[in-house]
């Protein structure tokens, strides 16, 4: 659309105001046919706690304790806006 609004003979303030971007925005888009895209740097950093995800994984699966009562009813009771 920005390509097409240049081809038109349009400046590049007037078609930032008529698509709302700044200028400087619409100049960058104009120097290029398609979106430049993005190259990672590097690997992707991993979580500290990775190592650990099995291990907590199978302590949570082992972990049947219910509580009696949920915190909704515990501030249902304490309110005294349970039905």
């Amino acid at each position: 659309m920005i390509h097409d609004l240049k081809r038109q003979g349009l400046s590049v303030a007037a078609i930032a105001r008529k698509v709302g971007h700044d200028r400087k925005t619409v100049s960058k888009i104009l120097k290029h046919s398609v979106p430049p895209g993005y190259r990672r740097e590097g690997p992707p950093v991993r979580a500290k706690l990775d190592p650990f995800v099995g291990i907590s994984d199978r302590i949570l699966g082992e972990d049947t304790y219910e509580p009696r009562f949920s915190i909704g009813t515990i501030l249902c009771v304490s309110q005294g806006q349970c039905a």
